[in-house]
């Protein structure tokens, strides 16, 4: 007979585990690793557009690694349009997400892609596809929209706490 255990490991993961008996001798190898394990593989990139907001909806919106999963236009002001897409890339053998903010500033436009692999960075590194990712999409913004953007700003290995800098 099957029986549901209500602990959310198995025991051979909490106390017997050979992981946890090096961790707890190695109190900086426990931080390093769970520093490690908490942080995911993405990437940031912010720009302005000197075009108007609808022509930059409406580029996003017609390309399917940009919004391929959700697209919408909020009822705020400052408009803003919210996309998500994703796109298999072999070097990682999965699947990245890609977000894109499109929010109005006046004449100009300003967009934030943030892609991820969804991998921890205990993974290393995820060959620099959610890099190649957010910058391909930049890039297809500019060709579609004949205008290279501006104050361009890029931030590797994005979290929380560097969302600040995309600003």
């Amino acid at each position: 007979m099957f029986q549901l255990s209500t602990h959310p490991y198995p025991p051979s993961m909490t106390t017997s585990s050979p992981y946890r008996n090096f961790t707890q001798k190695h109190k900086f190898g426990y931080f390093f690793i769970n520093l490690m394990s908490n942080r995911v593989l993405a990437h940031g990139v912010r720009a302005v557009f000197p075009v108007s907001f609808e022509s930059v909806v409406n580029v996003v919106r017609g390309y399917d690694s940009a919004s391929n999963i959700y697209f919408t236009v909020l009822d705020k002001s400052p408009r803003t349009a919210v996309a998500l897409g994703q796109k298999f890339y072999f070097r990682t053998s999965h699947y990245l997400c890609c977000m894109t903010l499109v929010i109005e500033r006046g004449s100009e436009t300003e967009v934030r892609i943030i892609a991820h692999s969804g991998l921890k960075l205990s993974a290393l590194t995820d060959y620099g596809a959610s890099a190649n990712y957010a910058l391909d999409v930049l890039d297809h913004l500019s060709k579609s929209l004949g205008v290279n953007p501006r104050d361009v700003v890029e931030v590797d290995y994005m979290d929380v706490t560097k969302s600040q800098l995309l600003e």
